[in-house]
């Protein structure tokens, strides 16, 4: 169908009916990030990811290898109510990481109209073979695991996946 003036979603998976209709015709898998690194996780991935998990408030919610940061980003517009740490191993990613904070900080005074006092979230580079976080600090790890190349697939032995989402 072309020219149609409502788009509905149905979904139904063994008892479950999901019902949605689409609000723009714009395409959210863009939304909050002005920049993207190589391997930028859609923020509806990254959504999903998070969900998941079903962060509960207070958490603590890592990314462990953050990138552009898109699942903290996620995190922090939806579970607000949650503390996000974005850390990266490579001074690019966590640039483009904290850059995507100030974008998002700064649409969202312009959309409000007033002086907010931040996201709660954080970036920070780090060697992931060495946190600087303390034991049981963690409530929810959410990552997107960067070794994915192109024509790569997981080795069946070992279960591999090329991305993680740890909660409870």
């Amino acid at each position: 169908m072309t020219n149609f003036d409502v788009e509905v979603l149905l979904n139904i998976h063994d008892n479950e009916v999901i019902v949605g209709i689409a609000l723009t015709e714009e395409s959210l898998h863009r939304r909050n990030i002005t920049h993207f690194g190589p391997t930028t996780l859609r923020p509806t991935l990254a959504y999903g990811m998070l969900r998941l998990c079903a962060p509960q408030p207070s958490d603590i919610v890592v990314d462990m290898m953050c990138g552009t940061g898109a699942i903290p980003i996620e995190g922090a517009t939806e579970w607000s109510n949650c503390f996000h740490i974005a850390g990266d191993n490579n001074p690019l990613a966590v640039n483009r990481a904290a850059n995507n904070i100030s974008s998002l900080l700064t649409k969202s005074q312009i959309n409000e109209g007033k002086l907010s006092w931040g996201l709660p979230i954080d970036a920070i580079q780090w060697d992931i073979c060495n946190l600087p976080l303390r034991t049981g600090s963690v409530d929810i790890i959410v990552t997107d695991i960067p070794f994915w190349k192109k024509g790569w697939t997981p080795r069946k032995e070992t279960g591999t996946f090329t991305q993680l989402a740890y909660g409870r």
